[in-house]
């Protein structure tokens, strides 16, 4: 008797332990250090990108995120601006995760003249693999000002933002295979548990018939 109440203690003991354990590791995912850097990282003397940003930093994959960044044009000529862009770099260096996000702007709202700034947009589905990431948002704009170029006016990277941590997760993937794991051995904890109640309950009332 004494026995059965001890593996019927284990038991139970086990089922706390397994039902706990995935909910432990939702919370965990959620709650990561989230740091951002919106200093300007790259600028120009006459041309300038700052106030990059990202709508969150916790993302769960396949969800559409807006990059924002802003651009300004302080000389005295018109400066084209081509293209917003969002590169995410894996934070323990698997290259194959990295990935890059891309806005070009068409010819009616690139062009920015003098003293004007241009605040751009880049709205994507995130589709990295889950990790952290390393967030370096830039524009791409001519610029009109180096007059060294004899090719014309080369295309420089401006950025805005660089070192925002993200973390990407996958609740259709490893999150939720945790998450059945769990409930799966929860389920059949609970199961053996009422066998072996079952059991100890008809062999205590059996007795009590003699």
């Amino acid at each position: 008797m004494k026995r059965r109440t001890g593996l019927t203690a284990s038991l139970c003991f086990i089922f706390i332990l397994l039902a706990l354990t995935p909910f432990a590791n939702i919370a965990k995912a959620k709650n990561i250090e989230q740091t951002t850097d919106t200093s300007i990282s790259q600028t120009d003397e006459l041309i300038q990108a700052f106030n990059g940003n990202v709508s969150t930093t916790y993302i769960v994959r396949g969800d559409s995120i807006n990059f924002f960044a802003t651009i300004a044009n302080f000389g005295n000529q018109n400066v084209t601006v081509l293209s917003l862009n969002a590169v995410f770099v894996h934070l323990e260096g698997t290259s194959r995760f990295n990935r890059k996000y891309t806005v070009e702007f068409d010819i009616n709202h690139r062009t920015i003249g003098q003293d004007e700034s241009f605040t751009g947009t880049l709205r994507e589905e995130i589709d990295n693999q889950e990790a952290k990431y390393n967030v370096t948002i830039y524009f791409v704009a001519e610029n009109v000002y180096d007059t060294t170029s004899e090719l014309g006016s080369p295309a420089l990277n401006y950025t805005a933002a660089a070192n925002i941590t993200v973390r990407v997760v996958d609740f259709g993937r490893a999150s939720n295979v945790i998450l059945g794991i769990g409930i799966a051995f929860a389920i059949t904890v609970v199961v053996v548990i009422l066998i072996i109640l079952y059991g100890w309950l008809k062999e205590r009332f059996s007795k009590r018939k003699y």
